[in-house]
């Protein structure tokens, strides 16, 4: 089992077992108002926005190539891309299922925590898809 990420012909792999934590947010666009005397009202746009914040220690190969597909080939939160997870993670369009993705932080960090290993976080949102849920990647 592993997690890609994929955009125009080049992939970065990471293992899961490297995986420490992974935490999926759905967040709901709305607009919630409360009246002087007291009513509320909920504007609600139709969208759900879907983040996936992951932590995980990598290799020093791992880590590299993560970082120069967030730099070169996505520039940063500039080009979503394809991410497929484990197949036992729900990223919301069932287990194992990819989504179309983009970094959604200003940097790449990286720690040096031991001899080999590097923890890194990573910030996710989806594309917005049909129905509340995260877009498909494209066919």
């Amino acid at each position: 089992m592993s997690m890609t990420f994929v955009y125009s012909g080049t992939t970065a792999t990471l293992p899961s077992s490297l995986y420490r934590n992974t935490n999926v947010r759905s967040v709901r666009a709305q607009n919630k108002l409360v009246a002087e005397d007291g009513t509320s009202y909920v504007y609600d746009h139709e969208i759900t926005e879907w983040y996936y914040e992951i932590s995980m220690r990598c290799t020093y190969v791992e880590a590299v190539a993560l970082r120069a597909f967030f730099i070169t080939t996505t520039k940063g939160a500039k080009i979503p891309f394809t991410f497929t997870p484990d197949s036992n993670l729900d990223l919301g369009l069932g287990k194992g299922h990819a989504v179309m993705a983009q970094f959604w932080q200003d940097d790449f960090p990286e720690i040096y925590e031991a001899p080999g290993r590097f923890p890194v976080k990573l910030l996710l949102r989806a594309g917005i898809g049909t129905a509340g849920y995260p877009e498909h990647p494209p066919a």
